[in-house]
């Protein structure tokens, strides 16, 4: 990313940098470092906003946080729209690798990683998820009957 004065940050690298820092010289205290909007230290671009070719407007990744609580790496994301049918599976692939990445950066273990979305779908044919909410159904009412 290059800041106004022309000089090039890597907003990820500086996170890793001060939380290993501050892994080393805090302890076990607990930490919050975010990537989306507290500067251009820390702002993550996720796409080109130049790009005219883009059908959306902006990317349905908006915002990830770390923690280190407890001596585990935790990541929050946030997410103003999600294909649970298409997207979701993969979206959630790329943020367990992208927190083992920060985790082992800073030598500590993988905790919890929780998706926020403002706005979720099941897109394409609802026939399968019909039918997994009549299985569970099934299920609660054998539950009750029991």
């Amino acid at each position: 990313q290059r800041r106004p004065n022309g000089e090039i940050s890597n907003p990820l690298k500086n996170l890793i940098t001060k939380m290993r820092d501050e892994q080393q010289h805090l302890g076990p205290k607990t930490a919050c470092y975010e990537l989306g909007i507290t500067g251009p230290d820390f702002d993550l671009p996720l796409y080109n906003v130049a790009d005219e070719n883009r059908r959306m407007a902006g990317p349905c990744l908006s915002h990830v946080s770390f923690k280190l609580y407890d001596g585990h790496v935790h990541l929050s994301a946030l997410y103003r729209s999600h294909d649970y049918r298409h997207k979701a599976l993969g979206n959630l692939l790329g943020l367990a690798r992208l927190q083992a990445c920060v985790a082992n950066e800073v030598s500590a273990p993988i905790g919890t990683l929780v998706v926020f979305s403002t706005y979720a779908w099941v897109s394409g044919s609802k026939t399968p998820l019909r039918q997994l909410l009549k299985t569970i159904r099934s299920f609660e009412d054998e539950k009750e009957a029991s």
